[in-house]
């Protein structure tokens, strides 16, 4: 994933690599601001007042003013313009070429290549391989930094260690497949809900 706030921040890299899947792009500003006044005028709530201005008076129970829209449109348009400016230098493009694969749209890795957004397809290995080329390092080692467990994690961890050791070899083995197979729980969808689990299968099915 490489889109809209992604792609920004990968602008200053010297060299881009994507999967062929990756999503990339989404070059574009949008804002929601929600409001309730249908919602309120059908249980019968409507507010009202007096303001000096029509953007004094902006509120989430009232309709957007025209005039507070314009404004925000206006800033929209204007960050835009500089998030495709950023783009077009980085990518050393014009602004009129950077547009035509901006307003937007989302491209795959492979579709995004094509449109200069991207340097290279690849995984990992090739980016690590990469930055080992550009910053000339013939050797080099990894280093993962992950942020250490807190008290609360290390208890809750514990906890369910032992409640795991505590249940039947069957149920134990069910629990590790869940946790190893995230996308398990979503594909429960019998109206029924009868299942079978295949406790020794690579996949539960």
């Amino acid at each position: 994933m490489a889109a809209s706030g992604g792609y920004w921040v990968s602008t200053p890299a010297n060299y881009i690599i994507a999967s062929p899947s990756t999503l990339t792009g989404s070059i574009g500003i949008f804002v929601v601001i929600n409001t309730f006044e249908n919602s309120l005028d059908n249980v019968g709530v409507h507010s009202d007042g007096v303001a000096t201005s029509p953007l004094a008076d902006v509120t989430i129970t009232k309709a957007l003013p025209p005039e507070f829209s314009q404004m925000m449109k206006m800033t929209i348009e204007h960050r835009y313009q500089t998030f495709i400016e950023l783009v077009a230098t980085a990518r050393k493009k014009n602004i009129a070429q950077m547009d035509e694969v901006a307003q937007g749209r989302v491209w795959t890795g492979s579709d995004a290549q094509q449109r200069g957004l991207v340097d290279q397809l690849g995984d990992f290995d090739d980016a690590v391989k990469k930055v080992a080329e550009l910053a000339k390092l013939k050797q080099y080692t990894l280093q993962w930094f992950a942020e250490p467990p807190n008290l609360k994690e290390v208890i809750l961890d514990q906890i369910n260690t032992s409640m795991q050791a505590m249940l039947p070899p069957p149920f134990s083995a069910m629990l590790t497949a869940v946790k190893e197979q995230p996308h398990f729980l979503n594909q429960l969808k019998d109206p029924q809900n009868l299942y079978a689990l295949c406790l020794v299968c690579s996949d539960l099915q």
